[in-house]
């Protein structure tokens, strides 16, 4: 760490949401169907860019380990969510 004196900084916008979706059942090959996915958090850009990114989560799912993590760019609209799975109607009706 450098002893300079870090100027305060405007707060950057996320870069991706962070989104969860738990597995719910199978369908009828025996794959499994995913939920709707629900946001759980953000993702931010670190002051140096090199060093990667930084996860904030709002809610952790107790259900973390049976399901699946999805980062959605932050601009994305959130209506076009379904579109992070193959057009199955089960998988799609699953969380609504």
């Amino acid at each position: 760490m450098s002893n300079q004196t870090q100027t305060p900084t405007k707060k950057s916008p996320p870069v991706y949401r962070l989104c969860f979706s738990a597995k719910n059942g199978t369908d009828r090959n025996g794959l499994p169907t995913l939920a709707y996915p629900v946001e759980i958090g953000a993702v931010f850009e670190r002051r140096e860019r090199g060093k990667g990114l930084i996860a904030k989560f709002s809610i952790i799912p107790t259900e973390l380990k049976d399901g699946v993590l999805f980062l959605m760019p932050a601009d994305a609209d959130r209506r076009q969510e379904s579109d992070l799975f193959e057009a199955d109607s089960e998988i799609v009706e699953a969380g609504q």
